[in-house]
């Protein structure tokens, strides 16, 4: 038989919970967390969650905490590895900034010259994705987010136009390393141009929602050979159906 223990739901009391804990006992504690086993599908971009993980790993000193233990899919470079450098980076050097992280990353990745427009890229889309994160039919419909989401979408489809020329001159010139990750964001690319609509068909609950999401699940099935070692596509067709569920008003 299960015990009835009831734990905190939200953080602020789970950290009133383990303040109390460290009041009886002294050993050394770890947090183990999720950052990057759901999170990572609804925030695609990788800012926003990006953000949290190095706030998060930097708290851990104030918490009384001694290390990290990450629960998380193991592959989480697509469309780039900035979620695993920000967790590697601030766990061997607390001090380091976020912005100092994504710069070498980016840098790393793409070239110096055109980094920083990959990065602002990125960082646009995840401000604008950010209304629809968490479902926004559940508890009940939040209109507000539901008009904003839709509002932002037809400004992403215009990003993605104005930033598809810049990956296709590089997709022409880089080779090697810098190559992949310049082909992985060009299928990225692709992968927004169905998975914009289908989120606009979601957030209206429109009839045609499942089949807008299946051209997404299409395509991720299509080009895993090419995109595994980057995303796990199994985990993230998973977290799309859950959205298909939530429109169609399955639990």
């Amino acid at each position: 038989m299960k015990n009835r223990l009831e734990f905190p739901k939200n953080s602020a009391d789970n950290a009133l919970y383990l303040e109390k804990w460290q009041e009886m006992f002294k050993g050394e504690g770890v947090d183990f967390d999720y950052h990057l086993i759901w999170a990572c599908y609804y925030d695609l971009n990788h800012f926003t969650l990006g953000s949290v993980l190095h706030r998060d790993i930097k708290y851990l000193k104030k918490m009384k905490l001694d290390g990290f233990i990450s629960c998380q899919n193991q592959r989480n470079s697509f469309p780039t590895n900035l979620l695993m450098d920000i967790m590697a980076q601030t766990l061997w050097n607390k001090n380091k900034s976020f912005n100092a992280i994504v710069d070498e990353t980016f840098q790393t990745a793409f070239g110096k010259k055109e980094s920083k427009i990959v990065a602002g890229f990125l960082k646009k889309m995840s401000d604008l994705w950010k209304p629809f994160f968490n479902p926004v039919f559940i508890p009940q419909p939040d209109q507000t987010r539901i008009k904003k989401g839709i509002q932002n979408i037809e400004i992403m489809k215009k990003l993605c136009t104005e930033f598809r020329p810049i990956v296709k001159r590089k997709l022409r010139t880089e080779k090697i390393a810098i190559g992949w990750s310049w082909k992985y964001l060009w299928y990225y690319l692709q992968l927004l141009d169905l998975m914009l609509p289908a989120f606009y068909s979601y957030l209206l609950r429109e009839e045609n929602c499942e089949k807008e999401f299946e051209k997404v699940l299409d395509y991720l099935r299509k080009k895993e050979k090419i995109i595994h070692p980057a995303l796990d596509v199994s985990t993230f067709i998973k977290v799309l159906q859950w959205r298909i569920n939530e429109a169609k008003g399955i639990s």
